[in-house]
């Protein structure tokens, strides 16, 4: 169910996925911040069309988030024995609804409470309530909302950068760039 590090996260970084990049709730409502003048440029979706493992991968951890508790979640990441330090919801799609805001608030806590380990993701679903959040760590994709750790923007064109001098700017590999997670505030993502 659980993936640790790939090209741009270290294997101190767990991933799983509430929903697929196909599936996400994001882009079916509107709210998708990676949709920019018409065009979808979702690095997500990409490995799900080209790999049809990857797709079948996702459905699993889908249909799974459904049915697990915050409990059995932890029991099982933990019994991963594999070191890592943080765990990152959401690599593809996002919070299905307000009951996974709160599910993945309570293993975010327990994970934290019992063992240190930061959990985050970001968010498009600007309709959803985070006001509650504590443990985990959310950031807004364009907008910002009582509890959210910070906000996303993207900038389309290189040429911008210059307007965004004082502002952080994503260097694109949280291998050694630790500042979603740790910094509150806003991150700026080149479009590529």
């Amino acid at each position: 169910m659980f993936s640790f590090g790939n090209h741009k996260l270290p294997k101190t970084t767990s991933t799983f996925n509430m929903t697929t990049a196909r599936d996400c709730p994001s882009k079916k409502l509107g709210t998708c911040n990676a949709v920019v003048n018409g065009h979808c440029y979702c690095y997500a979706k990409n490995p799900e069309l080209r790999f049809p493992k990857v797709l079948s991968y996702r459905l699993k951890q889908q249909k799974w988030w459904r049915e697990c508790t915050p409990e059995t979640f932890v029991k099982r990441l933990l019994d991963c024995k594999q070191d890592f330090n943080k765990l990152r919801f959401s690599e593809a799609g996002d919070f299905p609804n307000q009951d996974s805001v709160n599910k993945a608030e309570e293993i975010a806590k327990l994970l934290w409470t019992d063992k240190d380990i930061v959990t985050y993701c970001h968010t498009s679903r600007s309709d959803l309530d985070y006001s509650g959040l504590v443990f985990l760590r959310v950031r807004g994709s364009g907008f910002i909302k009582p509890g959210l750790w910070g906000t996303t923007n993207i900038i389309t064109k290189s040429s911008d950068l210059k307007k965004y001098k004082d502002k952080y700017i994503c260097p694109g590999n949280c291998k050694y760039c630790h500042y979603c997670m740790d910094e509150q505030g806003l991150v700026l993502f080149l479009l590529h």
